[in-house]
């Protein structure tokens, strides 16, 4: 299953050019590069003629770019001009850099920050440790949202409609299991305050991850550690690499609580809460 979400997927309404625009642009991805107008048709489900029409504007406005040699479409370049905005209003990645780099070199690992968009989580923040050997993705790049520790505390931290369109896209048996792991990793935060995942994403796979909820603008931002499996046991995962992530989370989170808040898992009834996930799934 793929877990991103386009355009038509949001509750921005159908007829609006803009989000179908928006659809078009989403369509492509770090596996899907360059796309043809049929490809276009197929992933956004928008007539042909309209897919023309869309193209075109957007390769005026510099946010797509035509390839005659193949006849197919990728995104223009204007678009990077709208991410420096973007990551400035995050601090968090400076502050934490240094730190990061620290321990994904301790550990083998790679350190990542991801931000959540309400529909997706994309990576804002990637640290390589020396001798990682963990698959290094692109900044912007989107995760699983049901697959990763990351995606998975993403959707226990944002607001309930998010978590039910994820739900809701699902057939019962895999609504099912995710329901059995986001109570997993429920229990996980309010224990030791991070959640893991051992090879649900890829069998030599596994990680820990936290999130942090802005104190300004509610932006979720979700620090996490993956590691091969070969590189580290999952006791160290969980005894070692867990509490050392956590302890940078907090010191990050000292140094800027105007930003960030740690969010009590143990403790809290509201925010981020899964009182009866059953009912959501029912739903």
């Amino acid at each position: 299953m793929n877990d991103s979400m386009t355009a038509m997927d949001t509750d921005a309404p159908l007829g609006s050019a803009l989000a179908r625009g928006v659809g078009i642009l989403r369509s492509f991805s770090g596996h899907r590069q360059q796309l043809s107008r049929k490809e276009l048709v197929e992933i956004t489900g928008l007539p042909k003629a309209t897919v023309s029409r869309l193209t075109h504007a957007l390769c005026e406005l510099g946010l797509l770019r035509a390839l005659p040699r193949n006849g197919t479409f990728a995104l223009g370049p204007d678009l990077l001009t709208l991410v420096p905005p973007i990551l400035a209003r995050m601090p968090m990645r400076q502050v934490a850099r240094a730190a990061m780099q620290d321990l994904a070199d301790h550990a083998r690992a790679q350190i990542t920050i991801a931000a959540g968009t309400g529909t997706d989580l994309v990576f804002v923040e990637i640290c390589q440790g020396q001798g990682s050997t963990v698959h290094r993705p692109e900044i912007g790049t989107r995760l699983s949202l049901t697959r990763t520790a990351s995606g998975r505390v993403y959707l226990l931290t944002e607001h309930q409609q998010a978590r039910e369109r994820v739900l809701q896209r699902l057939d019962t048996a895999r609504r099912t299991w995710l329901l059995g792991k986001l109570h997993e990793a429920r229990q996980q935060l309010a224990q030791r305050g991070f959640a893991y995942n051992i090879g649900d994403m890829h069998p030599d796979i596994m990680g820990v991850a936290i999130p942090v909820r802005a104190a300004v603008d509610g932006q979720i931002l979700i620090f996490t550690c993956t590691v091969a499996t070969f590189q580290a046991t999952s006791e160290q995962l969980v005894g070692d690499i867990g509490p050392r992530l956590s302890a940078l989370v907090r010191n990050v989170a000292a140094t800027l609580p105007e930003q960030a808040t740690i969010i009590d898992w143990s403790t809290d009834t509201t925010l981020g809460a899964t009182p009866d996930l059953s009912m959501e799934a029912a739903g």
